[in-house]
């Protein structure tokens, strides 16, 4: 995976490709990067996946399994666990043939792949590429956002049918760099009827700077082995996860990369703080 990301993702023609991408790309920059990490190592972080355990989230705005962080970093506190269902076949299971899959921590423990022995090799080898300077350095270079710091949040998120998430900026924290990879089923290609894309949404042109349109004005569906970024705004990167209406579970890991303080994040000045 790292080799793939030093050796295809570090090429200055494809670098300035994905800028140019990213820099016209509307409602807002975004750039997406297809077959990122190969058919292989696809097939390999899913059966990962299939080892851990999920805790159920819902409320008013959203509804998905999640895991405990995945970061590679020191051991953290655990907390308890209310709902939780395993990664498997059939139903609530995040098999090849397409079932529902569930997700996330792994015992009241935590469940993260960076907190001694792993028995998910693949996730692990991943955690840590998503926290190498090799990947922020293309982040930034894609992105043009300025410095990042190494501290990354990462965690598996499965929706499935029902599974949603209302609009929203991302903006907490120092939060700079969303990033997700995207783990559905390499066998099968996602389609639309099946729900689950993520939308982006314009500025209201009528309504007060910072409110998002009530529609979206682009989807993006969440293909096999894609990886999709954009930077955290205030009141610009607003998005949503479309309901999956499928009985296939739209699998994904989910990323934010940071500014090294609050005063070096996108549009410092116009969050009020």
């Amino acid at each position: 995976s790292l080799e793939r990301l030093r050796e295809e993702w570090a090429r200055p023609e494809v670098r300035g490709r994905l800028r140019d991408e990213f820099v016209a790309a509307t409602p807002f920059p975004h750039a997406s990067l297809r077959q990122f990490l190969g058919d292989a190592s696809l097939r390999a972080v899913r059966a990962d996946l299939e080892q851990l355990r999920a805790t159920e989230k819902e409320t008013d705005l959203f509804r998905f399994f999640q895991t405990s962080d995945l970061a590679p970093r020191v051991e953290r506190a655990s907390t308890r666990v209310r709902k939780r269902r395993r990664v498997g076949s059939g139903s609530g299971r995040c098999a090849a043939a397409g079932g529902e899959a569930g997700a996330a921590v792994a015992g009241a423990g935590g469940g993260g792949c960076g907190e001694g022995p792993c028995a998910a090799p693949a996730l692990q080898a991943l955690a840590r590429l998503f926290a190498s300077s090799e990947f922020r350095q293309l982040c930034a270079d894609v992105s043009q956002c300025g410095e990042l710091c190494e501290r990354v949040d990462l965690s598996a998120q499965i929706y499935t049918r029902g599974g949603h998430l209302l609009c929203h900026d991302d903006v907490i924290g120092t939060r700079k760099i969303s990033f997700i990879y995207y783990l559905t089923d390499p066998d099968e290609e996602w389609t639309a009827a099946e729900g689950g894309a993520l939308e982006l949404y314009p500025n209201e042109g009528v309504a007060p700077s910072g409110t998002p349109a009530s529609c979206p004005s682009k989807e993006l569906l969440p293909y096999a082995d894609s990886l999709v970024m954009f930077a955290v705004e205030p009141g610009v990167s607003f998005h949503s996860v479309r309901e999956v209406r499928g009985g296939r579970a739209r699998v994904s890991i989910q990323g934010w990369l940071h500014a090294p303080s609050l005063e070096l994040t996108r549009c410092f000045a116009l969050r009020g703080v």
